[in-house]
């Protein structure tokens, strides 16, 4: 399956050199900024100009490299992107998190979380699904699907921190979980 979006390998250390200067250009929440309020305030595109955008580039989403039996194909992403310093951040169902130049579409670098070492997770109800991304100080979350809460550099996609399996072993809780969304820094 197809989906559209960005690529380039390599590690960048620092923001790309051609990271827009608008004040409006980063995108660090789900729902445009931290207070969720779906308002991005910029005022370059507009009613008059909407239709003088064009496509600038398309990135393709890799292949899901997993085959669980008992969970549906994974195909494309379910996130917002977000935007910051020049960087697109995705992250598809299978758990993969990809940095995008912003300006190329080229993949800066990518995380891949091994859904292998969780699928005979007892409590792990078998999903595929990452729906949220968040940003904060430079830095990327994201829920895995078995539940570990991810904080990865936004420059170079190294592992700041990881708080494994947070939805298992809940006391009172008897059902099956998944991670979806980023928490809210």
């Amino acid at each position: 399956a197809l989906a559209s979006l960005i690529t380039l390998s390599g590690f960048a250390i620092a923001p790309p050199s051609n990271a827009a200067a608008s004040s409006y250009a980063d995108w660090t929440s789900p729902a445009y900024d931290g207070g969720n309020t779906n308002f991005d305030p910029q005022a370059v595109i507009n009613a008059t100009n909407i239709q003088n955008l064009q496509v600038q580039w398309i990135y393709q989403v890799p292949q899901n490299p997993f085959s669980i039996p008992g969970t549906a194909p994974a195909l494309g992403i379910e996130t917002n992107p977000l935007v910051v310093s020049g960087y697109v951040f995705i992250a598809t169902p299978y758990n993969r998190l990809i940095a995008l130049n912003a300006a190329s579409g080229h993949e800066v670098w990518s995380f891949q979380v091994n859904m292998s070492d969780f699928t005979h997770d007892p409590w792990w109800a078998q999903a595929y699904i990452i729906s949220s991304l968040s940003y904060y100080s430079g830095v990327v979350y994201f829920t895995a699907s078995d539940t570990t809460v991810y904080g990865l550099s936004a420059y170079n996609g190294s592992v700041v921190f990881e708080i494994p399996d947070t939805g298992a072993n809940i006391p009172g809780n008897t059902g099956y979980y998944f991670g979806e969304k980023a928490p809210q820094i």
